[in-house]
């Protein structure tokens, strides 16, 4: 699975960069990708690896797996934007003024900027230039998009995933029936939201509600899992599936467009169970899966200092950089908090039944 992750992180990359004519999947498509794959593996450790153990162990190590490496390069591109002048869509001046005019603004900046929660919903807000006040916009109705505010702008999809965080462990681990009635619920809401006219197409895409369903799909894909993980044709299966799953994320643009999203949704539904039993105890694809959030969490920063200091430059030399800096971040910060993480869960009173590779599971979360 790590390839995939990887793959989807290098995508996003793409979809924010200028300097690359390479057509896959576009960003925001690659994100709810993720966000399947995420449905997955939250099934998976919560019915197999945390079961009975303390809710607030779960909260935690939810907290430790992706905090740490996004307070640094918050940081990092703060210390960019106040010392020099470095923003991805913003500059020093602009950003003091909108923090120091309004305090409700300024509030709002700071909890998103720092807690993420509540991130997306700037991208339906624009920034009235009179007062420095918000306004609903729908995002690209506006002219100063208050999103543009933000450090970290990719973000906003951390903050989808605190919201399922919160509420998995109270519906993940329910029956299929209660799984299927929660999907309809919020697939519903997601249809009822784009039929009212192509404008609303980012609401439903910043609404955690309407984006549920999708994280579900990785859920229902989990139950996929528990019948397949002994099959004997492991190898084959996983093979295939790995290519099949490639194939529609590479060639996604070509895809008629109003079935593209079911397709590759349906692709990844079926394939991500073969791909994850065949590659589960593979270091090297752990590997790849570990440095894909770094990657994603620190891109736009690396793409707004090399603007900055170059003229010229090719993707293949901002892709080096982003994933030296990524695997930097993985190795300094991540792979020790994860160690930690590890003890914590192989040191809590195990009640309940646990995956024979529990250690190696660790590592994808």
């Amino acid at each position: 699975m790590g390839s995939i992750r990887l793959f989807l992180a290098i995508a996003v990359l793409i979809s924010h960069t200028d300097v690359c004519d390479i057509k896959i999947i576009p960003g925001h498509v690659a994100v709810q990708a993720f966000f399947i794959i995420s449905g997955f593996y939250m099934a998976l450790i919560l019915n197999q690896k945390y079961g009975e153990r303390s809710v607030f162990l779960y909260y935690s190590n939810r907290f430790l797996r992706l905090f740490p490496t996004y307070l640094i390069v918050l940081f990092m591109s703060f210390v960019a934007l106040w010392v020099s002048d470095i923003g991805i869509f913003t500059r020093a001046d602009k950003f003091k003024a909108i923090f120091t005019q309004n305090m409700f603004v300024t509030v709002s900046y700071l909890w998103t900027n720092i807690a993420v929660l509540g991130q997306e919903i700037l991208f339906l807000l624009g920034i009235d230039p009179e007062d420095y006040s918000f306004y609903w916009a729908l995002g690209g109705m506006a002219s100063a998009k208050a999103w543009h505010q933000t450090l970290v702008p990719q973000a906003w999809s951390l903050s989808m995933e605190f919201h399922f965080y919160l509420i998995a462990p109270f519906i993940l681990c329910r029956s299929l029936y209660w799984l299927s009635f929660f999907f309809i619920l919020s697939l519903a809401l997601r249809l009822f939201i784009i039929s009212a006219g192509p404008e609303y197409d980012l609401l439903a895409r910043r609404c955690f509600p309407a984006e549920l369903c999708l994280f579900l799909v990785g859920a229902f894909s989990y139950s996929l899992f528990t019948k397949i993980k002994d099959s004997t044709s492991k190898y084959s299966l996983g093979l295939t599936s790995w290519a099949a799953l490639l194939v529609v994320l590479t060639c996604y643009n070509k895809l008629e467009k109003g079935y593209a999203l079911t397709i590759l949704t349906f692709t990844t539904f079926v394939t991500i169970p073969f791909v994850f039993n065949l590659t589960k105890d593979k270091k090297v694809d752990q590997f790849l899966g570990n440095i894909s959030y770094p990657i994603y969490i620190v891109h736009f920063l690396i793409i707004a200092m090399v603007r900055e200091y170059l003229e010229e430059y090719s993707f293949w030399f901002l892709l080096m950089l982003v994933l030296c800096v990524s695997t930097m971040l993985y190795c300094v910060v991540d792979a020790p908090i994860n160690r930690w993480r590890q003890r914590r869960i192989t040191g809590a009173v195990i009640h309940s039944k646990v995956l024979p590779n529990e250690v190696n599971v660790c590592h994808f979360l």
